[in-house]
């Protein structure tokens, strides 16, 4: 455990923070403490597990429209090789079924 979350009344002013720093480093001299308020921790979290998660998503959503395009085109050359033998066999005197 690597963090301690105290919850203290809305407008605690920073004497609070101070006194509490000193009453662990009382307890913990080998430790270091550093207060900071639970949005800025929120925010620093969020920048470093999003953003890489996010670069990823976007990487992965093109490489997923680049197959999608790649089969896109694979099919319709296909279709157009097909539909243009269908056409050759049916001048030749095949049925239609």
């Amino acid at each position: 455990m690597n963090r301690l979350l105290i919850r203290i009344a809305p407008g605690t002013g920073a004497e609070l923070e101070e006194e509490l720093v000193e009453r662990l480093q009382g307890i913990g001299r080998a430790w270091t403490f550093t207060v900071r308020p639970l949005e800025v921790s929120r925010r620093e979290h969020l920048r470093t597990h999003l953003v890489p998660m996010a670069i990823f998503g976007t990487v992965s959503g093109f490489l997923l429209l680049m197959v999608v395009l790649g089969l896109t085109g694979v099919m319709w050359q296909n279709v157009t090789r097909r539909t243009k033998e269908m056409g050759l066999r049916r001048a030749a005197g095949a049925a239609r079924s």
